[in-house]
């Protein structure tokens, strides 16, 4: 697997530039951004029609060419945990009421329940952490595009815990 963090850095990795726009056309042409509230079954089913679609042209298909955004927050308490899972949730209603149209939900809006909204984040303990990003790799998902609800802390405990077991060189090479 492959991880990507949210922002101008990325564009300096090779990616859009997500803050600004810049490059984000040209990148989504070529590949596809997988959003932060899917379910693992979503992504799986997504992964395979892009996959599908990239073959369909005559191309062959990269895993690395997707990316799948994912919130993390890794915690060492069952207080932590709820508070943190609470905070997502508030974070998506917020979002959920911006989005209201005057004449109520639009159509496109995915209407998610609080457990919805809080399976589809890598939220726990290093240990559940590494289960839910090994679920992701089963789904097919090499490229992560992370967004740390726990800051910096969360990111370094995760640099150092978990991602080196999820950065073999088998894990990123192109699939027919």
């Amino acid at each position: 697997m492959r991880f990507g963090l949210f922002g101008s850095a990325q564009a300096r990795q090779g990616g859009p530039d997500v803050d600004s726009g810049a490059g984000f056309r040209e990148f989504v042409e070529n590949n596809v951004v997988l959003d932060q509230y899917a379910s693992v079954a979503q992504i799986r089913e997504r992964i395979a029609i892009f996959k599908e679609a990239v073959q369909a042209r005559g191309r062959v298909f990269d895993p690395m060419s997707v990316g799948v955004t994912r919130s993390i927050n890794i915690v060492t308490t069952p207080a932590d945990l709820e508070r943190a899972r609470a905070n997502r949730v508030a974070g998506r209603r917020r979002i959920d009421r911006l989005a209201e149209r005057p004449d109520g939900p639009g159509a496109n809006r995915a209407h998610l329940s609080d457990e919805e909204i809080c399976a589809s984040a890598l939220y726990g303990t290093p240990d559940e952490v590494a289960v839910m990003m090994q679920a992701l790799r089963g789904a097919g998902a090499e490229y992560v595009l992370l967004n740390s609800a726990g800051g910096r802390p969360t990111l370094r405990q995760f640099a150092r815990e978990l991602m080196p077991a999820f950065c073999d060189a088998t894990a990123v090479t192109a699939v027919t």
